[in-house]
């Protein structure tokens, strides 16, 4: 990578599984899964000295939870991983990022980057349940804004950070909406000497979707048998 060169990353997400692991990833109640990092065409000789994964999910604190299609059911088969389900608002992006090959790297600052727009997702609403612990959030998101803005909450360090590879930043983010469908990805700009890039983080091969609740058709709660019943 040359001098003042930018060079774009697309990390997808790890769902289900909690506590810090090789890459010092926080999930709330997911599974292992593979990360994986694909760089966009560049500098043939250049490398990204970032590491990333990122969880997005909901929180088990009663309010969070996933819009999915309303199929008439009067009870549903919970299932965070639904195919077809778009979290609410009030759920997590967990984040993190580690240097690698022993290299320091600053972290500038995070954007986010809506790239579609339209109606709140119709179907039912699926809390996430109440019987766990809720894992502490370090940024907000309006996804209500023209451009959103990350906010850091009271407390918590802003940008910029410094990582490398045995001193990992895990960013937890909570995206609000009130209207509208949106669909965002988060961008980091970093720099490492006189390399500079950028890294794109999104849920997989697409963008994290986020839905407001105005096209709710009902409400459904998570029972401690893990089926969803209504109403709340």
């Amino acid at each position: 990578m040359q001098a003042g060169s930018v060079d774009r990353v697309e990390v997808g997400t790890v769902h289900d599984r909690r506590g810090v692991i090789a890459l010092a990833v926080v999930a709330v109640l997911l599974v292992a899964a593979v990360v994986w990092i694909a760089t966009d065409d560049g500098p043939a000789s250049g490398e990204v000295p970032l590491a990333a994964v990122a969880t997005y999910t909901t929180k088990l604190d009663c309010h969070s939870g996933s819009v999915v299609p309303d199929n008439g059911e009067q009870v549903v088969p919970f299932d965070r991983e639904h195919a077809d389900s778009v979290l609410g608002p009030g759920g997590e992006l967990t984040l993190t990022l580690q240097g690698l090959a022993n290299r320091s790297v600053v972290l500038h600052d995070a954007t986010v980057r809506v790239e579609r727009r339209s109606g709140a997702t119709p179907g039912m609403f699926l809390t996430s349940g109440c019987d766990g612990a809720v894992d502490p959030r370090y940024f907000a998101v309006d996804l209500d804004r023209p451009q959103p803005v990350l906010v850091a909450q009271p407390g918590s360090a802003t940008f910029p950070f410094r990582v490398n590879d045995v001193e990992p930043e895990q960013f937890v983010i909570t995206p609000g909406i009130t209207e509208g469908y949106v669909e965002w990805r988060l961008v980091i700009r970093w720099s490492s000497g006189a390399d500079t890039g950028e890294l794109v983080v999104g849920d997989g091969d697409r963008p994290f979707r986020t839905t407001a609740l105005s096209a709710v058709t009902r409400m459904m709660c998570v029972n401690r048998d893990k089926t969803a019943r209504g109403p709340c």
